[in-house]
This record gives C-alpha cells, sequence and structure tokens, in this order.
C-alpha cells in the first residue's frame, strides 16, 4: 500500500480561503494498493483527513479489514517498518536488524518493489492532472 496526502485536491474545490498545504494542516489521505507484476490497483481507502502516517491509514483499506478477499493460505504483503506486523503483513527490518546480511538481502527485495509502486503513483498522477505536484 502507498499513501498519498491530497491536499493539492482540497485547494481546487475549496471556495473559501486556500487551505494550507502543510501536511500537519488539512488534507485527504489516500492509501493506493497496487501489484507490483502489473502495477494493476486492487484496493483503496480514502477520507482520512489532516496528518496520518501510511500505517494507520492502512487499517481503513479493505486488504485489512477483509483478509479473505486479497489473501489465500500463506499468502502476505511486504510493508514498510512502521507497519505492524501480522499474518498478512511482512514488514521490512528496522536497525539493527536491518544490518545482518540475510535481511538486507530481503529489504533490497522489498525496495525494488516499492519503486515499482512508486511507478503506479506515477502513473496514476499522470492520467489524473490535478494529482501531480503532490
Amino acid at each position: 500500500m502507498m499513501g498519498q496526502l491530497l491536499s493539492s485536491i482540497l485547494n481546487l474545490v475549496s471556495t473559501e480561503m486556500p487551505i494550507s498545504l502543510g501536511r500537519a494542516n488539512y488534507g485527504l489521505n489516500l492509501q493506493i494498493g497496487n501489484l507490483p507484476s502489473n502495477l494493476q490497483i486492487v484496493d483503496y481507502a480514502h477520507s482520512l483527513t489532516g496528518f496520518v502516517h501510511d500505517a494507520s491509514a492502512f487499517e481503513h483499506t479493505a486488504a485489512v479489514r477483509h483478509t479473505d478477499w486479497f489473501f489465500q493460505g500463506d499468502e502476505f504483503v511486504w510493508v514498510d517498518s512502521a507497519y505492524p506486523v501480522t499474518p498478512h503483513t511482512i514488514p521490512v527490518h528496522k536497525w539493527p536488524a536491518a544490518l545482518l546480511a540475510e535481511n538486507t538481502i530481503f529489504d533490497s527485495a522489498v525496495a525494488n518493489l516499492r519503486v515499482q509502486s512508486e511507478h503506479c503513483m506515477g502513473a496514476l498522477k499522470g492520467w489524473w492532472q490535478c494529482l501531480q505536484g503532490l
């Protein structure tokens, strides 16, 4: 899952004074889940305003609330180290465990998936011009 704060969109629809663009003020958090193999978006959640950590916003996605829709058997998703460990989420390692050689290999593989997810967000922003600049 990937988090984005959509404060720019709120500025476009506001008829009053412009809404502050600071992360700690007003914005709409959007969580997008995509498949790294083809960048297909398979889950999203929105509505949390202001500064909300991605791990907190993730709790409002269908992937967490309805795990049987997304995961079968031992399937899981790799997540950032700030996310909790669950039967279906495996986070990258925090320091000092991240320094171990076997963990470095694992974390590098997760980082490559993160780049693919970033490309998905770039493609999404390309489709909707109002999302550019986030």
